[in-house]
Formats: C-alpha cells, sequence, structure tokens
C-alpha cells in the first residue's frame, strides 16, 4: 500500500481515525479493541505510512457498512487527544442541544 503524503500544518501532527456509526450517528473513534465513543484509546498515527494505514482501515469498515464518513483528524499535540480543529473538538463533546427523538440510556456505537 501507498503511503499518504502528509504536507502542510498538521504534517508533524499525530493523527486518529473518526468516522460516524451508521446505526446511531454518533461519533466514533478507531482504537485496538475496534470503534468507541471516546478518543482516549485512539489509535495514534504519527507517520505518513500509518495515517495510511488509519485511511485503509476506515475505507475498510465503510466497505462493510460499519461506519460512515471516516477520515484521519489531525491532534494538537503528540502526547495528547485534542484535536487541532474546533469542528472536531465539537464532535467529541457531542451534541450541544438535546434532540427529539434522541437515543436514551446507555450509548451504543
Amino acid at each position: 500500500m501507498g503511503t499518504t503524503k502528509l504536507s502542510g500544518k498538521n504534517a508533524d501532527r499525530a493523527h486518529i481515525l473518526t468516522a460516524n456509526s451508521l446505526l446511531t450517528g454518533r461519533s466514533l473513534y478507531w482504537t485496538p479493541e475496534g470503534w468507541s465513543q471516546s478518543p482516549d484509546n485512539a489509535i495514534r498515527a504519527e507517520n505518513s505510512e500509518a495515517v495510511a494505514e488509519l485511511e485503509a482501515r476506515g475505507k475498510a469498515e465503510e466497505l462493510v457498512n460499519m461506519v460512515v464518513g471516516a477520515y484521519v483528524v489531525p491532534l494538537a499535540s503528540r502526547d495528547g487527544n485534542e484535536p487541532v480543529a474546533m469542528r472536531e473538538r465539537r464532535r467529541i463533546a457531542g451534541p450541544s442541544i438535546a434532540l427529539p427523538g434522541a437515543l436514551t440510556g446507555p450509548a451504543s456505537a
């Protein structure tokens, strides 16, 4: 498999893989155990080859209808899991308002 060329201001940043659940629409993050609603244990890609592997994993998960919209997210620091972009920080926090008909009870992927 080829490697993704990282360039620009995010080239030297670690990245994580995120997507949305097809069943619930919730934001998910790829961990060693599979998809999780928390980015805390997300697999971190530290170089172009690792980013390409995460991107391939995301595409494979989309093909088997586990998730939709998989992509890698650059992190603000090498030792934390806070994304660079405000949009991604909002996704981690979850919806800012209660949605009509929103799922209740324990969260599920």
